[in-house]
């Protein structure tokens, strides 16, 4: 994704300094879940959540879609990924943990929960 200037809401900053601070803690906390397979297995919808300190699930999609610039399918819920041969959601994770400037990036991008 090219350099671009990002306008977010107040929330949102807080959001994303929250998602940053735990994911360093402890990235296992971010959950994947597959939603659909295209018939020709070129695509995916996944849904990604997060687990916050108060043990609450929020959804970050629209935040991965903002800062990763992945599509958000509004049949499914969940991001269009395109690809095969690999890991969709580990790609996903790091190129937003790489957009978010997240150190060790490609080492944490490994750990999520699958479901």
């Amino acid at each position: 994704m090219k350099n671009t200037t990002i306008q977010l809401a107040k929330w949102q900053i807080e959001k994303v300094n929250e998602l940053k601070r735990a994911i360093a803690d402890n990235p296992a906390r971010v959950i994947a879940t597959v939603k659909k397979v295209a018939p020709s297995g070129c695509s995916r919808v996944i849904n990604f959540c997060f687990i916050n300190d108060k043990r609450e699930v929020d959804c970050i999609n629209g935040i991965i879609n903002i800062f990763a610039g992945y599509k958000i399918d509004t049949k499914i819920w969940g991001l269009r990924v395109y690809g095969g041969g690999m890991d969709m959601a580990f790609a996903v994770l790091y190129d937003f943990y790489r957009a978010l400037q997240i150190p060790d990036s490609l080492k944490l991008a490994n750990r999520y929960t699958l479901i």
